[in-house]
């Protein structure tokens, strides 16, 4: 009778060592799952970061170009009216 109880007792143990190790397993898995969402948002937030600066830059190309076309512009005419004086 105490081999049987001894036996059942190995059983109980042995359950909740499984029980326990898959606990373990599941929050490591929600761990890692966390982690890699955070670094997918980080790599979004950079994404975004990055194509924010590109459209600065091409703004800032687009102005330059703009105020050069104009300078020439106003170059012109001035030559043109200093012409027909």
């Amino acid at each position: 009778m105490t081999s049987c109880l001894a036996g059942q007792q190995v059983v109980i143990v042995d359950r909740q060592q499984q029980e326990q190790k898959q606990k373990q397993e599941k929050e490591q898995k929600q761990k890692q799952e966390q982690e890699q969402k955070q670094k997918q948002e980080q790599e979004q937030e950079q994404e975004q970061e990055w194509q924010k600066e590109q459209e600065r830059q091409n703004q800032q190309k687009q102005q330059k170009k703009q105020n050069e076309k104009q300078m020439r512009v106003q170059m012109l005419m001035q030559m043109l009216m200093l012409m027909l004086m």
